[in-house]
C-alpha cells in the first residue's frame, strides 16, 4: 500500500500535458524571395503547479531562429541593434522587429490564426555582407496571418514535445 502511495505521488507531481502550437507559411523574405517559415511555441500544464508557455520561435531558415518573448507591451521580437535596423522610422531602444498583434500572453491563446508584423531588416554593409544570415520576414506593416495547429501529448516525466525543424536544402 505504501508503494502505491509513492507511485501515485510521483505520477501526480511529475505528470504534464504538453501542447505544441505550430504554423507554417510562405512569405517574402528581406531579399525579396519566397521563403518557408515556421512559427511555434509550447505550453506545459503540470498536474501540480502553474502552467508555463513560450517563448514563441520563428524559424526563418535552416537552423536560424528568432525568439518572440512576452513583455508588458505584448509578444515581440527585440533585435540587437548591431544586427538589425528599423525600416519605418521606429525607435531603436528597444528595437522591436516583430510583434504579435492579436495575442498578448502565451497562456491566453485559445484558437485561431496568429497575426504578426515585421518592421526590421538585417543590416547589410555596402559590399553586401551581413552580420547574420540575412533571412528574415520582409518588413510588412500589413502583417502576416499564420494558421496554427495544436498537438497535445501527456507525459509522465515532463518530456516535452519535439518540434520538427524546417527542411534544409
Amino acid at each position: 500500500m505504501k508503494n502505491l502511495v509513492v507511485v501515485l505521488l510521483v505520477v501526480f507531481s511529475s505528470g504534464c500535458t504538453h501542447y505544441l502550437y505550430q504554423g507554417d507559411f510562405n512569405a517574402r523574405n528581406n531579399v525579396d524571395e519566397t521563403s518557408h517559415f515556421r512559427l511555434w511555441w509550447t505550453r506545459t500544464e503540470p498536474l501540480v503547479g502553474d502552467d508555463k508557455a513560450g517563448p514563441m520561435i520563428l524559424d526563418v531558415a535552416c537552423g536560424v531562429t528568432v525568439e518572440f518573448t512576452e513583455s508588458q507591451r505584448g509578444i515581440e521580437f527585440i533585435a540587437a541593434t548591431d544586427r538589425y535596423e528599423p525600416v519605418a522610422g521606429q525607435s531603436t531602444t528597444p528595437l522591436v522587429c516583430g510583434r504579435v498583434t492579436n495575442l498578448n500572453q502565451f497562456l491566453s491563446y485559445q484558437e485561431g490564426d496568429i497575426e504578426l508584423i515585421s518592421s526590421c531588416r538585417p543590416i547589410v554593409d555596402d559590399e553586401g555582407f551581413s552580420a547574420i544570415v540575412p533571412i528574415y520576414l520582409s518588413a510588412d506593416q500589413a502583417g502576416y496571418r499564420v494558421p496554427i495547429t495544436v498537438t497535445q501529448e501527456w507525459s509522465l516525466f515532463d518530456k516535452a514535445l519535439s518540434v520538427p525543424k524546417l527542411d534544409c536544402p
